[in-house]
Protein backbone atom coordinates (compact mmCIF):
# COMPACT_ATOMS: atom_id res chain seq x y z
CA UNK A 1 0.00 0.00 0.00
CA UNK A 2 1.77 3.39 -0.85
CA UNK A 3 1.91 5.57 1.94
CA UNK A 4 0.52 8.85 0.18
CA UNK A 5 -0.31 10.75 3.12
CA UNK A 6 3.11 10.73 4.74
CA UNK A 7 4.63 11.69 1.47
CA UNK A 8 2.50 15.15 1.73
CA UNK A 9 4.25 16.23 4.90
CA UNK A 10 7.31 16.64 2.78
CA UNK A 11 5.16 19.28 -0.18
CA UNK A 12 4.36 20.89 2.80
CA UNK A 13 8.14 21.79 3.45
CA UNK A 14 7.49 21.27 7.56
CA UNK A 15 7.34 18.70 7.31
CA UNK A 16 8.03 16.65 3.85
CA UNK A 17 6.40 14.37 0.41
CA UNK A 18 3.53 13.04 -2.74
CA UNK A 19 2.54 9.91 -2.96
CA UNK A 20 5.02 8.10 -5.07
CA UNK A 21 4.58 8.99 -8.68
CA UNK A 22 6.48 8.70 -12.17
CA UNK A 23 8.50 11.84 -13.02
CA UNK A 24 11.36 13.35 -15.43
CA UNK A 25 14.45 12.58 -14.55
CA UNK A 26 17.18 15.45 -15.35
CA UNK A 27 20.25 14.35 -15.62
CA UNK A 28 23.36 16.53 -15.28
CA UNK A 29 27.47 16.17 -15.16
CA UNK A 30 28.42 12.90 -13.63
CA UNK A 31 32.06 13.30 -12.60
CA UNK A 32 33.89 9.98 -12.03
CA UNK A 33 33.50 8.79 -8.71
CA UNK A 34 36.70 7.49 -6.15
CA UNK A 35 38.45 9.57 -3.82
CA UNK A 36 38.22 13.38 -3.92
CA UNK A 37 40.47 15.93 -2.79
CA UNK A 38 39.53 17.56 0.70
CA UNK A 39 38.44 21.47 1.24
CA UNK A 40 38.88 22.74 4.66
CA UNK A 41 36.56 25.05 6.00
CA UNK A 42 37.27 28.25 7.21
CA UNK A 43 37.48 27.59 11.32
CA UNK A 44 37.47 23.37 11.74
CA UNK A 45 36.21 24.24 15.42
CA UNK A 46 32.96 26.37 13.93
CA UNK A 47 29.67 24.46 13.76
CA UNK A 48 28.58 27.29 11.27
CA UNK A 49 31.95 27.59 9.37
CA UNK A 50 32.15 28.36 5.40
CA UNK A 51 34.13 26.52 3.14
CA UNK A 52 38.11 28.06 2.31
CA UNK A 53 37.51 27.45 -1.67
CA UNK A 54 34.57 25.95 -3.60
CA UNK A 55 33.37 22.37 -2.66
CA UNK A 56 31.49 20.81 -5.30
CA UNK A 57 29.04 18.24 -4.23
CA UNK A 58 27.80 15.70 -6.51
CA UNK A 59 23.73 15.26 -5.39
CA UNK A 60 21.08 12.88 -6.27
CA UNK A 61 18.21 15.87 -5.48
CA UNK A 62 14.97 14.35 -4.27
CA UNK A 63 12.32 16.25 -5.43
CA UNK A 64 9.40 16.93 -3.55
CA UNK A 65 8.89 20.53 -4.49
CA UNK A 66 5.94 20.70 -7.34
CA UNK A 67 6.50 24.81 -8.15
CA UNK A 68 9.40 26.82 -9.50
CA UNK A 69 9.38 29.90 -10.92
CA UNK A 70 11.14 30.80 -14.62
CA UNK A 71 14.24 29.76 -15.35
CA UNK A 72 14.63 27.62 -12.00
CA UNK A 73 14.46 23.51 -11.92
CA UNK A 74 15.33 21.10 -9.50
CA UNK A 75 18.82 21.24 -10.40
CA UNK A 76 19.42 24.75 -10.82
CA UNK A 77 17.16 27.42 -8.35
CA UNK A 78 17.99 29.91 -5.72
CA UNK A 79 18.75 28.04 -3.13
CA UNK A 80 21.57 26.23 -4.92
CA UNK A 81 23.07 29.92 -5.65
CA UNK A 82 22.82 30.55 -2.14
CA UNK A 83 24.41 27.81 -0.66
CA UNK A 84 27.59 28.35 -3.46
CA UNK A 85 27.44 31.93 -2.45
CA UNK A 86 27.18 31.54 1.22
CA UNK A 87 28.55 28.45 2.25
CA UNK A 88 30.84 28.22 -0.73
CA UNK A 89 28.99 24.82 -1.62
CA UNK A 90 28.57 23.90 -4.89
CA UNK A 91 26.08 21.61 -5.52
CA UNK A 92 25.97 19.78 -9.01
CA UNK A 93 23.11 17.44 -9.97
CA UNK A 94 23.85 13.73 -11.10
CA UNK A 95 20.35 13.29 -11.24
CA UNK A 96 17.28 14.66 -9.92
CA UNK A 97 13.65 12.66 -9.45
CA UNK A 98 10.44 12.85 -7.71
CA UNK A 99 10.16 11.28 -4.34
CA UNK A 100 8.83 8.14 -4.23
CA UNK A 101 9.39 5.51 -7.48
CA UNK A 102 11.01 7.66 -9.88
CA UNK A 103 13.77 8.32 -6.88
CA UNK A 104 14.18 4.96 -5.92
CA UNK A 105 14.54 3.95 -8.88
CA UNK A 106 17.58 6.51 -9.81
CA UNK A 107 19.09 5.90 -6.70
CA UNK A 108 19.11 2.23 -7.55
CA UNK A 109 20.38 2.54 -11.00
CA UNK A 110 23.36 4.69 -9.31
CA UNK A 111 23.83 1.84 -6.62
CA UNK A 112 23.89 -1.52 -9.04
CA UNK A 113 26.66 1.01 -11.10
CA UNK A 114 28.81 1.65 -8.20
CA UNK A 115 28.24 5.41 -9.04
CA UNK A 116 26.67 7.23 -6.49
CA UNK A 117 26.33 10.92 -5.65
CA UNK A 118 28.24 12.25 -3.28
CA UNK A 119 25.24 13.27 -1.38
CA UNK A 120 21.87 11.57 -1.40
CA UNK A 121 18.54 10.80 0.27
CA UNK A 122 17.73 7.15 0.80
CA UNK A 123 15.45 5.25 3.06
CA UNK A 124 16.13 3.33 5.50
CA UNK A 125 16.51 -0.66 3.92
CA UNK A 126 18.49 1.52 1.28
CA UNK A 127 20.55 2.56 3.51
CA UNK A 128 21.16 -0.93 5.60
CA UNK A 129 21.81 -2.13 1.73
CA UNK A 130 24.72 0.31 1.07
CA UNK A 131 26.23 -0.24 4.63
CA UNK A 132 26.02 -4.13 3.81
CA UNK A 133 27.85 -3.36 0.43
CA UNK A 134 30.62 -1.03 2.07
CA UNK A 135 28.86 2.29 -0.26
CA UNK A 136 28.47 4.97 2.35
CA UNK A 137 30.63 6.63 4.98
CA UNK A 138 30.67 5.75 8.87
CA UNK A 139 29.73 8.96 9.82
CA UNK A 140 30.39 8.61 13.37
CA UNK A 141 33.38 10.42 14.13
CA UNK A 142 32.25 13.18 11.84
CA UNK A 143 28.92 13.71 13.83
CA UNK A 144 30.68 14.19 17.10
CA UNK A 145 32.95 16.57 15.91
CA UNK A 146 31.02 18.56 13.51
CA UNK A 147 27.07 18.67 14.43
CA UNK A 148 26.63 21.71 16.05
CA UNK A 149 25.28 21.78 19.89
CA UNK A 150 21.77 22.96 18.72
CA UNK A 151 21.37 20.04 16.24
CA UNK A 152 22.74 17.29 18.70
CA UNK A 153 19.99 18.76 20.65
CA UNK A 154 17.29 18.63 18.37
CA UNK A 155 19.01 14.97 17.56
CA UNK A 156 19.30 13.82 20.95
CA UNK A 157 16.90 15.38 23.20
CA UNK A 158 14.07 16.73 20.80
CA UNK A 159 14.85 20.46 22.20
CA UNK A 160 16.30 23.20 19.90
CA UNK A 161 16.14 26.85 21.64
CA UNK A 162 18.59 28.66 24.20
CA UNK A 163 22.13 26.70 23.28
CA UNK A 164 23.32 27.77 26.89
CA UNK A 165 21.75 24.42 28.32
CA UNK A 166 23.78 22.01 26.29
CA UNK A 167 26.13 22.22 29.16
CA UNK A 168 29.37 20.83 26.76
CA UNK A 169 27.09 18.33 26.30
CA UNK A 170 25.54 17.84 29.41
CA UNK A 171 22.22 19.29 29.41
CA UNK A 172 20.88 19.62 32.59
CA UNK A 173 16.84 19.08 33.03
CA UNK A 174 16.49 17.44 29.34
CA UNK A 175 16.09 13.60 28.54
CA UNK A 176 18.53 11.80 26.08
CA UNK A 177 16.21 9.85 23.02
CA UNK A 178 18.78 8.68 20.51
CA UNK A 179 15.72 7.26 18.55
CA UNK A 180 16.31 9.32 15.27
CA UNK A 181 20.02 8.65 15.83
CA UNK A 182 19.49 4.63 15.87
CA UNK A 183 17.26 5.40 12.65
CA UNK A 184 20.60 5.43 10.97
CA UNK A 185 22.71 3.36 12.99
CA UNK A 186 24.00 -0.06 12.68
CA UNK A 187 26.80 -1.71 15.17
CA UNK A 188 26.67 1.27 17.34
CA UNK A 189 27.70 3.29 13.85
CA UNK A 190 26.20 6.56 12.25
CA UNK A 191 25.53 6.27 8.69
CA UNK A 192 23.64 9.19 7.63
CA UNK A 193 21.81 12.26 8.77
CA UNK A 194 18.04 11.35 9.93
CA UNK A 195 15.54 13.45 8.19
CA UNK A 196 14.26 15.32 11.38
CA UNK A 197 10.66 16.48 10.99
CA UNK A 198 8.42 17.98 13.99
CA UNK A 199 7.12 16.24 17.07
CA UNK A 200 4.09 16.16 15.82
CA UNK A 201 4.26 15.13 12.01
CA UNK A 202 2.87 11.60 12.58
CA UNK A 203 0.75 12.63 15.67
CA UNK A 204 -2.90 11.75 14.35
CA UNK A 205 -5.94 14.39 14.64
CA UNK A 206 -9.39 15.44 13.30
CA UNK A 207 -10.26 18.41 11.44
CA UNK A 208 -13.76 19.38 11.38
CA UNK A 209 -15.82 21.70 9.51
CA UNK A 210 -17.38 24.38 11.25
CA UNK A 211 -20.49 25.42 8.83
CA UNK A 212 -21.75 21.61 9.08
CA UNK A 213 -21.14 21.62 12.14
CA UNK A 214 -23.37 24.80 12.61
CA UNK A 215 -26.15 23.02 10.69
CA UNK A 216 -25.76 19.71 12.74
CA UNK A 217 -26.24 22.18 15.95
CA UNK A 218 -29.31 23.72 14.75
CA UNK A 219 -30.58 20.52 13.79
CA UNK A 220 -30.26 19.46 17.07
CA UNK A 221 -31.19 22.17 18.86
CA UNK A 222 -27.55 22.74 20.65
CA UNK A 223 -27.46 26.61 21.38
CA UNK A 224 -24.08 27.83 21.51
CA UNK A 225 -21.85 30.99 21.55
CA UNK A 226 -18.99 30.38 19.49
CA UNK A 227 -18.73 27.03 17.12
CA UNK A 228 -15.95 25.70 19.30
CA UNK A 229 -18.49 25.32 21.97
CA UNK A 230 -20.19 22.50 19.36
CA UNK A 231 -16.90 20.29 19.09
CA UNK A 232 -17.43 16.28 20.01
CA UNK A 233 -16.62 15.78 23.43
CA UNK A 234 -16.04 12.15 23.23
CA UNK A 235 -15.33 9.74 20.97
CA UNK A 236 -19.09 8.46 20.32
CA UNK A 237 -20.33 12.29 19.72
CA UNK A 238 -17.78 12.89 17.05
CA UNK A 239 -19.22 8.88 15.05
CA UNK A 240 -22.43 10.65 15.92
CA UNK A 241 -21.33 13.62 13.45
CA UNK A 242 -19.82 11.90 11.06
CA UNK A 243 -23.14 9.50 10.76
CA UNK A 244 -25.10 13.14 10.38
CA UNK A 245 -23.21 14.64 8.18
CA UNK A 246 -23.20 11.52 5.99
CA UNK A 247 -26.94 11.63 5.55
CA UNK A 248 -27.78 15.64 5.56
CA UNK A 249 -27.11 16.32 1.91
CA UNK A 250 -24.34 19.08 3.08
CA UNK A 251 -22.84 18.90 -0.31
CA UNK A 252 -25.05 21.72 -1.66
CA UNK A 253 -27.63 19.36 -1.57
CA UNK A 254 -26.19 16.14 -2.73
CA UNK A 255 -24.40 13.28 -1.17
CA UNK A 256 -21.86 14.07 1.24
CA UNK A 257 -19.46 11.73 3.57
CA UNK A 258 -19.16 12.30 7.01
CA UNK A 259 -14.59 10.88 7.28
CA UNK A 260 -11.90 11.20 4.63
CA UNK A 261 -8.76 9.73 5.55
CA UNK A 262 -5.38 8.14 4.22
CA UNK A 263 -6.15 4.25 4.23
CA UNK A 264 -2.67 2.99 5.03
CA UNK A 265 -0.93 1.54 8.40
CA UNK A 266 0.25 4.88 8.91
CA UNK A 267 -3.39 6.90 8.38
CA UNK A 268 -5.61 4.09 10.09
CA UNK A 269 -3.83 4.98 13.61
CA UNK A 270 -6.27 8.00 14.17
CA UNK A 271 -9.15 5.34 15.05
CA UNK A 272 -7.23 2.79 16.06
CA UNK A 273 -5.65 4.10 18.65
CA UNK A 274 -9.07 4.81 20.12
CA UNK A 275 -9.41 0.95 20.39
CA UNK A 276 -5.16 0.37 21.82
CA UNK A 277 -4.63 -0.61 18.62
CA UNK A 278 -1.57 0.22 16.35
CA UNK A 279 -1.17 -1.79 13.28
CA UNK A 280 2.46 -1.80 11.50
CA UNK A 281 4.22 -0.88 14.75
CA UNK A 282 6.47 -2.79 16.31
CA UNK A 283 5.45 -3.47 20.23
CA UNK A 284 6.29 -5.21 23.32
CA UNK A 285 3.91 -7.41 24.86
CA UNK A 286 3.89 -7.75 29.18
CA UNK A 287 6.92 -10.34 28.63
CA UNK A 288 8.88 -7.94 26.88
CA UNK A 289 8.58 -9.81 23.47
CA UNK A 290 8.23 -8.12 19.95
CA UNK A 291 4.34 -8.38 18.85
CA UNK A 292 3.05 -6.66 15.67
CA UNK A 293 0.20 -4.16 16.27
CA UNK A 294 -1.49 -5.46 12.81
CA UNK A 295 -2.29 -8.86 14.84
CA UNK A 296 -3.72 -7.78 17.45
CA UNK A 297 -7.46 -8.41 18.67
CA UNK A 298 -7.78 -4.52 18.93
CA UNK A 299 -6.95 -3.93 15.61
CA UNK A 300 -9.92 -6.53 14.80
CA UNK A 301 -11.85 -3.99 16.60
CA UNK A 302 -11.33 -0.87 14.51
CA UNK A 303 -10.94 -2.42 11.27
CA UNK A 304 -14.63 -3.62 12.01
CA UNK A 305 -15.92 -0.10 12.38
CA UNK A 306 -13.95 1.61 9.59
CA UNK A 307 -15.66 -1.71 7.45
CA UNK A 308 -19.07 -0.05 9.02
CA UNK A 309 -18.47 3.50 7.82
CA UNK A 310 -17.59 2.54 4.32
CA UNK A 311 -20.95 0.46 3.93
CA UNK A 312 -22.89 2.84 5.44
CA UNK A 313 -22.04 5.73 3.14
CA UNK A 314 -19.89 8.06 5.43
CA UNK A 315 -17.23 7.48 3.30
CA UNK A 316 -16.72 8.45 -0.53
CA UNK A 317 -16.27 4.93 -2.06
CA UNK A 318 -14.53 6.99 -5.34
CA UNK A 319 -11.62 8.29 -3.05
CA UNK A 320 -11.40 5.96 -0.17
CA UNK A 321 -8.41 4.69 -1.56
CA UNK A 322 -6.83 7.24 -3.67
CA UNK A 323 -4.97 10.18 -2.55
CA UNK A 324 -5.60 12.44 -5.55
CA UNK A 325 -9.14 11.32 -5.58
CA UNK A 326 -9.36 12.20 -2.13
CA UNK A 327 -8.09 15.34 -2.33
CA UNK A 328 -10.37 16.34 -5.53
CA UNK A 329 -13.49 14.93 -3.04
CA UNK A 330 -12.16 17.19 -0.22
CA UNK A 331 -11.88 20.41 -2.65
CA UNK A 332 -14.64 19.91 -4.31
CA UNK A 333 -16.17 20.17 -0.64
CA UNK A 334 -17.56 16.27 0.05
CA UNK A 335 -16.19 15.63 2.97
CA UNK A 336 -16.91 17.26 6.31
CA UNK A 337 -14.13 15.64 8.72
CA UNK A 338 -10.53 14.53 8.16
CA UNK A 339 -8.47 11.97 9.82
CA UNK A 340 -4.92 13.06 9.35
CA UNK A 341 -2.55 15.40 10.92
CA UNK A 342 -2.00 18.68 11.94
CA UNK A 343 0.08 19.82 8.22
CA UNK A 344 -3.37 18.51 6.19
CA UNK A 345 -5.13 21.91 6.41
CA UNK A 346 -2.16 23.30 4.27
CA UNK A 347 -2.64 19.96 2.05
CA UNK A 348 -6.30 19.45 0.76
CA UNK A 349 -7.95 21.05 3.61
CA UNK A 350 -7.24 24.24 2.06
CA UNK A 351 -8.44 23.61 -1.32
CA UNK A 352 -12.00 23.41 0.52
CA UNK A 353 -11.96 26.76 1.65
CA UNK A 354 -10.68 28.23 -1.57
CA UNK A 355 -13.27 26.52 -3.21
CA UNK A 356 -16.51 26.35 -0.61
CA UNK A 357 -17.37 29.78 0.73
CA UNK A 358 -18.03 29.87 4.30
CA UNK A 359 -16.06 26.57 4.95
CA UNK A 360 -13.67 26.49 8.22
CA UNK A 361 -11.95 23.81 9.59
CA UNK A 362 -11.04 23.52 13.56
CA UNK A 363 -8.88 20.60 14.85
CA UNK A 364 -9.59 18.37 17.37
CA UNK A 365 -7.29 16.13 19.40
CA UNK A 366 -9.00 12.70 19.71
CA UNK A 367 -10.65 11.11 23.03
CA UNK A 368 -11.54 8.03 23.38
CA UNK A 369 -15.58 7.01 24.37
CA UNK A 370 -15.30 8.32 27.68
CA UNK A 371 -13.96 11.88 26.66
CA UNK A 372 -10.39 11.32 27.61
CA UNK A 373 -7.52 12.38 25.29
CA UNK A 374 -5.77 9.08 23.73
CA UNK A 375 -2.29 8.35 23.81
CA UNK A 376 -1.53 7.88 19.93
CA UNK A 377 1.33 5.77 18.25
CA UNK A 378 3.85 8.36 16.95
CA UNK A 379 6.79 7.35 15.43
CA UNK A 380 9.91 8.86 16.26
CA UNK A 381 10.33 12.23 14.52
CA UNK A 382 12.31 11.02 11.53
CA UNK A 383 10.36 11.32 8.30
CA UNK A 384 9.63 8.27 6.79
CA UNK A 385 12.25 6.63 8.19
CA UNK A 386 14.83 8.10 5.74
CA UNK A 387 18.44 10.26 6.39
CA UNK A 388 20.54 11.76 3.66
CA UNK A 389 24.23 10.25 3.72
CA UNK A 390 27.46 9.83 2.42
CA UNK A 391 29.09 8.27 -0.32
CA UNK A 392 32.05 6.06 0.49
CA UNK A 393 35.32 8.27 -0.20
CA UNK A 394 34.16 11.81 -0.31
CA UNK A 395 36.65 13.86 0.97
CA UNK A 396 34.19 15.96 2.90
CA UNK A 397 31.53 13.59 4.93
CA UNK A 398 31.49 16.18 7.38
CA UNK A 399 29.56 18.56 4.81
CA UNK A 400 25.98 17.02 5.46
CA UNK A 401 26.29 18.40 8.95
CA UNK A 402 27.71 21.53 8.02
CA UNK A 403 24.74 22.34 6.14
CA UNK A 404 22.57 21.10 8.98
CA UNK A 405 24.01 23.26 11.05
CA UNK A 406 23.26 26.16 9.43
CA UNK A 407 19.56 25.10 8.76
CA UNK A 408 18.72 24.78 12.59
CA UNK A 409 20.44 27.77 13.52
CA UNK A 410 18.06 29.20 11.43
CA UNK A 411 15.18 28.24 13.23
CA UNK A 412 16.21 30.59 16.35
CA UNK A 413 18.41 32.95 15.48
CA UNK A 414 19.45 36.14 13.72
CA UNK A 415 22.40 36.44 12.50
CA UNK A 416 23.39 34.33 10.22
CA UNK A 417 24.25 34.76 6.66
CA UNK A 418 22.52 31.77 5.31
CA UNK A 419 19.41 32.67 7.42
CA UNK A 420 19.15 35.97 6.31
CA UNK A 421 19.37 34.91 2.68
CA UNK A 422 16.26 32.24 3.54
CA UNK A 423 14.01 35.12 4.91
CA UNK A 424 14.97 37.33 1.92
CA UNK A 425 14.05 34.52 -0.77
CA UNK A 426 10.84 33.50 1.12
CA UNK A 427 9.83 37.66 1.51
CA UNK A 428 10.75 38.17 -2.07
CA UNK A 429 7.97 38.60 -4.58
CA UNK A 430 9.40 36.30 -6.97
CA UNK A 431 8.75 33.35 -4.07
CA UNK A 432 6.50 34.88 -2.06
CA UNK A 433 3.45 32.79 -3.92
CA UNK A 434 5.51 29.66 -3.28
CA UNK A 435 7.13 30.68 -0.07
CA UNK A 436 5.99 27.21 1.60
CA UNK A 437 8.18 25.27 -1.24
CA UNK A 438 11.32 27.23 -1.91
CA UNK A 439 12.46 25.32 1.23
CA UNK A 440 12.25 21.84 -0.68
CA UNK A 441 14.80 22.67 -3.21
CA UNK A 442 17.48 22.40 -1.13
CA UNK A 443 19.51 18.96 -1.03
CA UNK A 444 19.17 18.46 2.36
CA UNK A 445 16.29 19.51 4.59
CA UNK A 446 15.41 19.24 8.44
CA UNK A 447 12.68 20.23 11.11
CA UNK A 448 13.29 21.24 14.52
CA UNK A 449 11.30 19.03 16.44
CA UNK A 450 10.16 21.78 18.74
CA UNK A 451 10.18 25.07 16.26
CA UNK A 452 7.16 25.19 15.29
CA UNK A 453 5.55 24.75 18.56
CA UNK A 454 7.17 27.68 19.20
CA UNK A 455 6.63 29.23 16.69
CA UNK A 456 2.45 29.17 17.31
CA UNK A 457 3.01 30.66 20.77
CA UNK A 458 5.11 33.30 20.04
CA UNK A 459 2.91 34.18 17.06
CA UNK A 460 -0.32 33.89 19.34
CA UNK A 461 1.28 36.38 21.64
CA UNK A 462 2.51 39.32 18.90
CA UNK A 463 -1.23 39.00 17.28
CA UNK A 464 -2.15 39.86 20.84
CA UNK A 465 0.14 42.53 21.76
CA UNK A 466 1.75 43.59 18.46
CA UNK A 467 4.93 43.22 19.89
CA UNK A 468 7.29 40.97 17.97
CA UNK A 469 10.98 41.41 19.87
CA UNK A 470 10.48 37.84 21.13
CA UNK A 471 10.31 36.36 17.76
CA UNK A 472 13.32 34.99 15.67
CA UNK A 473 14.00 36.51 11.80
CA UNK A 474 12.73 33.24 10.64
CA UNK A 475 9.31 32.92 13.49
CA UNK A 476 8.93 36.57 12.19
CA UNK A 477 8.59 36.12 8.15
CA UNK A 478 5.92 33.05 9.00
CA UNK A 479 4.55 35.74 11.54
CA UNK A 480 4.14 38.64 9.36
CA UNK A 481 2.54 36.35 6.50
CA UNK A 482 -0.20 35.48 9.19
CA UNK A 483 -0.81 38.88 9.78
CA UNK A 484 -1.96 39.20 6.37
CA UNK A 485 -4.40 37.25 6.64
CA UNK A 486 -5.79 38.30 10.06
CA UNK A 487 -5.92 42.01 8.39
CA UNK A 488 -7.13 40.80 4.81
CA UNK A 489 -8.70 37.14 5.42
CA UNK A 490 -11.22 37.54 2.19
CA UNK A 491 -8.48 39.87 0.25
CA UNK A 492 -5.01 39.02 -0.70
CA UNK A 493 -4.29 37.43 3.00
CA UNK A 494 -7.09 34.73 2.00
CA UNK A 495 -3.87 32.26 0.32
CA UNK A 496 -3.10 32.16 3.72
CA UNK A 497 -5.65 30.85 5.77
CA UNK A 498 -3.71 27.50 6.10
CA UNK A 499 -0.91 29.59 8.05
CA UNK A 500 -3.07 30.73 10.59
CA UNK A 501 -4.71 27.19 10.87
CA UNK A 502 -1.76 25.71 11.62
CA UNK A 503 0.18 28.24 14.36
CA UNK A 504 -3.45 30.66 14.88
CA UNK A 505 -5.26 30.62 18.60
CA UNK A 506 -7.61 28.27 17.30
CA UNK A 507 -5.51 26.41 15.19
CA UNK A 508 -3.42 22.82 15.31
CA UNK A 509 -0.81 23.70 17.54
CA UNK A 510 -3.25 24.87 19.95
CA UNK A 511 -4.81 21.74 19.81
CA UNK A 512 -2.07 19.45 19.83
CA UNK A 513 -0.87 20.73 23.00
CA UNK A 514 -3.70 18.51 24.40
CA UNK A 515 -1.04 15.45 23.86
CA UNK A 516 1.81 16.94 25.65
CA UNK A 517 3.12 18.73 28.89
CA UNK A 518 3.74 22.27 27.49
CA UNK A 519 4.43 25.91 30.02
CA UNK A 520 5.55 28.79 26.97
CA UNK A 521 6.13 31.11 29.42
CA UNK A 522 8.26 28.77 31.98
CA UNK A 523 10.16 27.43 28.54
CA UNK A 524 9.24 27.87 25.73
CA UNK A 525 11.37 25.44 23.84
CA UNK A 526 10.53 21.98 26.16
CA UNK A 527 7.89 19.88 25.51
CA UNK A 528 7.55 16.68 27.00
CA UNK A 529 5.07 14.62 24.69
CA UNK A 530 2.49 12.30 26.06
CA UNK A 531 2.80 9.56 22.87
CA UNK A 532 2.97 6.15 22.55
CA UNK A 533 6.38 4.88 20.70
CA UNK A 534 6.87 1.67 18.19
CA UNK A 535 9.25 -0.64 20.94
CA UNK A 536 11.89 -1.02 17.65
CA UNK A 537 12.34 1.54 14.58
CA UNK A 538 15.93 0.33 13.87
CA UNK A 539 17.46 -1.13 10.76
CA UNK A 540 15.57 -4.80 9.46
CA UNK A 541 17.29 -7.95 10.75
CA UNK A 542 18.24 -10.12 8.13
CA UNK A 543 15.28 -11.84 8.09
CA UNK A 544 13.00 -9.20 8.45
CA UNK A 545 14.52 -7.99 4.70
CA UNK A 546 13.87 -11.55 2.91
CA UNK A 547 9.90 -11.40 4.61
CA UNK A 548 8.88 -8.12 5.67
CA UNK A 549 7.99 -6.99 2.16
CA UNK A 550 5.97 -10.09 1.10
CA UNK A 551 3.89 -9.61 4.64
CA UNK A 552 3.21 -6.12 4.02
CA UNK A 553 2.11 -6.63 0.05
CA UNK A 554 -0.60 -9.34 1.68
CA UNK A 555 -1.50 -6.90 4.48
CA UNK A 556 -2.30 -4.02 2.25
CA UNK A 557 -4.15 -6.24 -0.20
CA UNK A 558 -6.40 -8.22 3.17
CA UNK A 559 -6.81 -4.62 4.35
CA UNK A 560 -8.32 -3.06 1.38
CA UNK A 561 -11.17 -6.46 1.34
CA UNK A 562 -11.83 -6.00 4.86
CA UNK A 563 -12.40 -2.54 4.82
CA UNK A 564 -14.50 -2.28 1.20
CA UNK A 565 -16.09 -5.49 2.35
CA UNK A 566 -20.06 -5.58 1.59
CA UNK A 567 -20.43 -7.62 4.73
CA UNK A 568 -19.67 -7.15 8.73
CA UNK A 569 -16.35 -8.57 9.85
CA UNK A 570 -16.46 -11.78 11.17
CA UNK A 571 -14.23 -13.57 13.39
CA UNK A 572 -13.85 -16.39 10.41
CA UNK A 573 -12.03 -13.66 8.01
CA UNK A 574 -10.06 -11.92 10.59
CA UNK A 575 -8.58 -15.64 11.77
CA UNK A 576 -8.00 -16.27 8.39
CA UNK A 577 -6.00 -12.83 7.71
CA UNK A 578 -4.21 -13.54 11.26
CA UNK A 579 -3.32 -17.36 9.94
CA UNK A 580 -2.10 -15.85 6.57
CA UNK A 581 0.39 -13.26 8.09
CA UNK A 582 1.40 -16.30 10.11
CA UNK A 583 2.46 -17.93 7.00
CA UNK A 584 4.05 -15.08 5.50
CA UNK A 585 6.56 -15.70 8.43
CA UNK A 586 5.36 -12.96 10.68
CA UNK A 587 6.45 -15.18 13.78
CA UNK A 588 10.06 -15.48 12.31
CA UNK A 589 10.35 -11.85 12.24
CA UNK A 590 9.81 -11.58 15.47
CA UNK A 591 11.68 -14.44 16.67
CA UNK A 592 14.77 -12.47 14.89
CA UNK A 593 13.77 -9.39 16.70
CA UNK A 594 13.81 -11.41 19.87
CA UNK A 595 17.07 -13.27 19.66
CA UNK A 596 18.92 -9.54 19.16
CA UNK A 597 18.18 -8.57 22.69
CA UNK A 598 19.16 -12.70 24.14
Amino acid sequence: MKSWYKSLAVILGMIIVLSPIAALVFFGEMPGRGFTDRVELIDDDDPLSVYSQTLDVVVGQMVSATKYVQGESASDNVIYDSYKDILNINFKSQFSAMIGDAYTYQLGMSMSSNNLPDLFYCKQNELNSLIEQSMVEDLTEVYYKYASPQLRLALEYGYTGDVSVWNEGNPIGLVRDTSPLDVVSKDGKIYGFPFLADLFNLCPMIWIRTDWLAVYAQDKGIVYDDISEVMPKDFGEYIEIVRYFSSANLNSGKKSYGVGFGFDGAGLQGISNVYGAYPEMFLKDEQGSYTYGTAADAFKDSMSLYNELYRTGCIDPYSALDGQLLIQALAAGKIGTFIGEYWHVMWGLGDTVRNNPGCDWLPWAIRDYDGNIIQPMVPTNVLDNSCYSIRKGFSNPEVVFIIANHLIDGFFSDNGEFTKRMVEIRRDPVYRSIRDEVGMYSPVRLDAPNKNTRYAFDIQLALQTGETDHMSLDCKEVYDTIKQYVDDPMGEGKSFYTLYKVFGPTGAYTELMNYAEYDYFADKNKIIVNFKRPAYQGMFTDVMLQHMGNLKDYIGIELINIYTSPTPLSDSVWNNFLYNMNQKKLPEMLKSLNDMEV
